[in-house]
Parts: structure tokens; sequence; C-alpha cells
């Protein structure tokens, strides 16, 4: 069993915990919602777009992350907790913006902001959390604040690129495992490696730690897309199952759906109900219909399998981190690990019920 060491002093835990950073920084949670609504403060008309958007709910991960990978650092609170602000606040902004890119409706089952305002306030609202995530960073008592504000400037350019690369431009880009983890990277990868790369920065200057756990971390957020794109297919998130599907993003669900059909066609050609996917052809049916023929269909095994094989890749890379830092690494590896299995087990109770269900009617 892990232990965890306390300091004398109140805001800071120096330790190399595993379960004490990644679930007591829960314990926290109030004070980074307080610091994300202060955030929307004195935006005038943007305020209360902000506070639809940030009252609706969500994880807060990233910036959870912000803070763990602080404790497993010894990184006093008060410097981890304006970081931890400035990644959910950029977080949220590639949110805001992606529903409006994408026309997603709702979020987390509440309307998006663009549908329940309008699209000039979703796209001013975001551009103001950006601003407002470099104004908290800024917070932050560090002699490399130089160095820490060019990675968050680096990863905002990096979020841009990779939404221009997502929605309709998925038809110009190769279906291929490669392909995918390098979108995934940038869409989702990039925010899990920049907390602990500010942390990092922030202690140890922008050197080889920061460099080794961007890479380790980004590999998590690879794993975590997976899951993502295995919710959006089972309809857990908070929207009508299969928008993958009707934007023809490249996700990780379908790709291997198409590679399982291909290689099921190339000894004994066929016709199946999903031939469609195959062919690049994504409307030939409901999308929800679609999905459901997936999370049922030859490619789930397969997602798995390359998810737990990028969960091994991240947690090989983190090896060379302080052991408190690997600690946060392999919990979080773990956790999406569970949730994933979690979400599959219970859409699959949930479709089983449903046919009990119609054999009793």
């Amino acid at each position: 069993m892990r232990s965890i060491q306390r300091t004398s002093h109140e805001n800071e835990l120096r330790a190399v915990p595993s379960l004490g950073a990644w679930r007591t920084v829960s314990g926290r949670a109030e004070e980074l919602e307080r610091g994300l609504l202060r955030a929307v403060e004195g935006l005038g008309c943007l305020e209360e777009a902000g506070r639809h958007h940030l009252l609706g709910g969500g994880k807060r991960l990233r910036g959870r992350l912000s803070l763990a990978a602080g404790m497993g650092l010894g990184c006093a609170f008060s410097d981890s907790l304006p970081i931890a602000i400035a990644v959910e606040l950029l977080h949220n902004a590639s949110l805001v913006h992606d529903d409006l890119q994408d026309g997603d409706r709702e979020r987390r089952g509440e309307l998006a902001v663009w549908a329940a305002y309008d699209r000039s306030t979703a796209l001013l609202l975001g551009d103001a959390l950006i601003a407002r995530a470099f104004g908290s960073l800024a917070d932050v008592p560090s002699a490399q604040l130089g160095p820490m504000l060019r990675t968050l400037a680096s990863c905002v350019a990096g979020l841009a690129r990779g939404q221009g690369s997502d929605g309709t431009q998925q038809l110009a880009i190769e279906w291929t495992i490669p392909a995918y983890e390098e979108l995934a990277r940038e869409k989702t990868g990039l925010l899990f490696a920049l907390p602990p790369a500010l942390v990092c920065t922030h202690l140890h200057g922008p050197g080889p730690m920061a460099q080794a756990a961007s890479e380790a971390f980004a590999l998590l957020g690879v794993a975590f897309q997976i899951y993502d794109d295995l919710a959006d297919v089972t309809g857990a998130k908070g929207r009508a199952a299969g928008s993958d599907l009707r934007d023809k993003r490249l996700s990780a669900v379908v790709l291997h759906t198409r590679l399982a059909l291909a290689a099921e066609r190339a000894p004994r050609p066929r016709s199946t109900a999903l031939d469609g996917i195959l062919e690049g052809h994504f409307d030939r049916m409901p999308f929800e219909e679609q999905a459901e023929r997936i999370v049922a269909g030859p490619g789930i095994e397969a997602t798995l399998r390359h998810q737990e094989d990028v969960l091994e890749r991240a947690v090989t890379a983190g090896r060379v981190l302080p052991e408190g830092l690997r600690d946060v690494l392999e919990d979080i590896a773990e956790e999406v690990r569970d949730t994933t299995r979690g979400l599959l087990f219970r859409d699959r109770f949930a479709s089983a019920d449903a046919a009990l269900s119609q054999q009793q009617v």
C-alpha cells in the first residue's frame, strides 16, 4: 500500500502518492469550480452563456489531472490551482467551439452554447475562455512562466490544427490506425499532456521531465479518445448515438469496424448491413441504427484491444517519470480502462434487457 507523507504546510502535499493524489483531488473540486466561475465574471453579455456552459456539468478530468500532477510532484496547491483552472478553461473553450463547428446542439444533455444563445456568442465565449486561461496561468508565481505560457500557446495552436482536421475533412484522411492516433493526439492528447507538462515546467523547467510527461500523458489522451468514441456509438454522451457517423469523423470504433469487415470480406465476399460503413457511405440507414449495429458488430473487440495497447504504451513511456507522477498516470489509465468496460457492459445489459422485455410483450 502506497503511503502519503504530509507536511506541516496547509496547502502542500509533498509525497509520491497514487490513490492519494488522484482520489484526493476530488476533495478540492469546489475550489476548482469556483475558479472557473470567477473566470467568466466581468464578461458582460457573455457571462450568462459562460455560466450556462460551466454549470452544465463535466468531470473536470483535465483540471483534476493538473492538481494530481502537482500533488504527485510536491507542488504547492496554490500554484497547482491556477494551472488547473487554465487547463479547464482551455478545454471548455474547445468544447464551445467544437459544438459550434460540428453543429452539435447538445452537450451533456443540455443545449450547447450556440444553440442556447447564438453562433456569435459561442464564438466569442470560446475566445474569451482562451484569454482567461492565459490570465490564470499568469497568476502562477513561477520563474518558468515564459516557457509555461509558450507551452499553453503551443497547445492552443495544436487544438486548432486538430479541429481543422476533424469533421467534414475526415473523408480526405486515410482510415488507418496511425492516422487515427495522430488525430487523437491533437484532439485529446494535447489536453492530457498539458497539465503535467505545465507542472513539470513550473518545478523543473522545460527539460526532459516535461517532455517525457507530455509523451506518456498524450498517449493516455489517445486511450481516452477511444473511450469517447465508444461513448458516442452507445449514446452515453447526452446526445443521440452515432453523431461521429453523421459527421464522418475518424472514430476508432468505425475504423476497427471497417478493418474487421474488410478482413471478413477478403476470403468470402458477401453483403452485410454495414456495407455502407465499409464503402464510406454513412447515410444508408439512420445513424442511431448504424450505431446499434456497430456495437453488436465485429469492430468492438478490436477497439478494446487497441485501447489496451495504447494504455500499455502510456504506462511504459511513464516509467521514466518520478514515482508520484508515474502513479497518477497508472491510476488514470486504470480508471479509463474500467470506465470503458463499464460503458460497454451497461450498453450490452440494456440491449439484452430490452430484447427480453420485447419477448414478454
